[in-house]
This record gives C-alpha cells, sequence and structure tokens, in this order.
C-alpha cells in the first residue's frame, strides 16, 4: 500500500528498423494511448477498480544511428 506520491516509470523504444523509419520519416511527434487500471485501498476496504485513460504526445527527432551502433 502506498501512502505518499510515487512515480510510476514504462520503458519505451521505437522500432529502428528501415520500414518504421520509413513510417516515421516525415513526423514529429507521436501520440500514445493507454491506461492506468488501480485500485485503491485503506486499512478497512479495497474500492471498486478504476481505470484511467491517458494520452502522451511525443516529438520525434531523426535516429541517432552512430550513437546506437557504437562498434561500427
Amino acid at each position: 500500500m502506498y501512502q505518499r506520491p510515487f512515480r510510476i516509470v514504462q520503458d519505451l523504444a521505437i522500432d529502428p528498423s528501415p520500414p518504421a523509419v520509413a513510417a516515421l520519416k516525415d513526423r514529429t511527434e507521436m501520440s500514445l494511448r493507454g491506461a492506468l487500471t488501480y485500485q485503491a485501498c485503506d486499512d478497512q476496504v479495497c474500492f471498486t477498480p478504476q481505470s484511467v485513460p491517458l494520452t502522451w504526445t511525443i516529438g520525434l527527432r531523426a535516429l541517432d544511428r552512430d550513437r546506437a551502433n557504437p562498434g561500427k
């Protein structure tokens, strides 16, 4: 049980394959949609689970293939 503020973290990786790079070529941002499902409880009762829709918009830049392939 969490009684103080906390942070939820999720890693994200974008596919660096040639078809994915081509599909994202002219894009400057991407929206990611999902939901956070949680259940709040106190010392006596657990409340009905809730789900909150979430959307993040992230900026896109060209891949840095030199740093991504250091053994090159």
